[in-house]
């Protein structure tokens, strides 16, 4: 590492020793550290956010594209079988009936490529390995080796192999319903990987070039660096697999949307075409960076709110609201 960068490192680790930085600090920090960063896969992504904002790849970008694509055609699904009175003629028939015909939109036999890996492999990526062990007794990556070991790739398509049985080929096919047709409220970051990672990272750099600092002042400054990342990610795009944008917003939830009186935290997700999906989950109470009553605050949940700069005010971190 060049002189020049030592210092300004400690400079900014100061900072975080001393909780006195705002969002512009841990936007040009991330920047700085984006290249000595090595296993910390989600902060790297992180990083990659504020060099480019508009996003064509990453784990973000993934999650987004395959839930996006997967409400997409089934919406389609719906529509087309109100318009083509499937539902009308078929009142007798249960909903397995027409969730086989919502979800036609891939033929096991032959999968245009795009849609495999975007609907099929990231599909299973955001499935738990507890509901795959759940429902086929199998674990994820046994998922994974059956679904790919019966598949070649041929001009743009993954083709189903010849040498399969009948036995195998009804639990691919079932497999391949389920993957497309669950669509989890699983965000793809939480507040938890972001601040091992910090650790991971700001330990591991600062050994690396012999910097003196507070690991045990800094993690206490973990909950407000999320803070200042989250604000700095909140309108984000990700270009989608049909040229659609999804864009990101800061908003508050909460773990059991049907109490009153409950807190609501700050999270961030992503909008496309009113589909809206969480990307970074928190446990930060928002009342604890916004001067706002919990009843005004109560009238954004779930949705965009105007609170999206993280700047001091008295010392203090603050979610500072705009006009914007």
């Amino acid at each position: 590492m060049n002189y020049k960068r030592k210092i300004y490192l400690n400079n900014s680790f100061k900072k975080l020793e001393n909780n006195s930085f705002d969002e512009n600090d841990i936007r040009l920090l991330l920047i700085e550290i984006r290249e000595l960063l090595d296993n910390e896969s989600f902060l790297k992504e992180v990083c990659h956010f504020i060099a480019h904002p508009d996003r064509d790849k990453g784990i973000c970008h993934s999650r987004i594209n395959s839930r996006h694509a997967k409400m997409k055609f089934s919406k389609e699904g719906m529509e087309n079988l109100k318009k083509n009175g499937v539902f009308e003629n078929n009142k007798d028939k249960s909903w397995e009936f027409f969730s086989e015909k919502i979800l036609s939109y891939i033929n096991t036999n032959k999968i245009e490529k795009k849609l495999f890996e975007i609907i099929i492999k990231e599909g299973i990526e955001e499935i738990d390995d507890e509901m795959f062990l759940k429902f086929y007794k199998i674990s994820k990556t046994e998922v994974k080796n059956f679904v790919l070991k019966f598949y070649k790739i041929e001009k743009g398509f993954y083709i189903l192999k010849t040498e399969i049985s009948e036995k195998e080929y009804k639990l691919l096919d079932d497999l391949l319903k389920f993957i497309r047709g669950t669509i989890t409220g699983k965000s793809a970051f939480n507040q938890k990987d972001l601040e091992t990672e910090l650790l991971q990272g700001i330990e591991r750099i600062s050994n690396n070039e012999k910097l003196t600092i507070n690991i045990e002042m800094i993690k206490e400054s973990f909950e407000s660096i999320v803070v200042c990342i989250i604000s700095i990610l909140h309108e984000a795009n990700f270009i989608l697999f049909d040229n659609s944008i999804a864009k990101s917003y800061l908003t508050l939830t909460k773990v059991n949307p049907t109490e009153k009186g409950e807190t609501l935290y700050l999270s961030l997700h992503a909008n496309a075409d009113n589909f809206s999906f969480p990307i970074i989950s928190t446990k930060i109470n928002s009342e604890k960076y916004i001067n706002e009553t919990y009843e005004e605050l109560e009238n954004y949940e779930n949705e965009k709110i105007p609170w999206i700069i993280a700047m001091r005010e008295s010392e203090k971190l603050k979610l500072i609201k705009t006009n914007a």
